[in-house]
């Protein structure tokens, strides 16, 4: 088991999940991070360090999240697109006749 997992796994033994002993979640800036975070939310769940209620909101704010990165990342994706077809058009009208 990868050593992230092992932690974890340690940190929700020690008891629920309060102020002073907290689910660690990772900053949500990829895919991959959200991921890991789901996978923190249900390892806290599993071993019933929170309530299901607050469970449901977390997996919501992380669906959230995904939903946006993917919007970024096909933004950005656009942008790309158009500075090449710049580049391009600029090309072709220095070029000219």
């Amino acid at each position: 088991m990868p050593r992230s997992r092992r932690a974890s796994r340690a940190a929700l033994a020690n008891g629920p999940c309060t102020p002073a002993n907290p689910v660690h979640l990772p900053v949500l800036e990829d895919l991959r991070a959200v991921q890991i975070a789901r996978a923190r939310v249900r390892y806290a769940l599993a071993a019933s360090h929170l309530e299901r209620k607050t469970v449901n909101l977390m997996f919501w704010a992380l669906r959230l999240a995904a939903s946006n990165l993917l919007f970024m990342e096909w933004q950005q994706d656009e942008l790309d697109w158009l500075e090449e077809e710049s580049r391009m058009v600029t090309e072709v009208a220095r070029s000219g006749p």
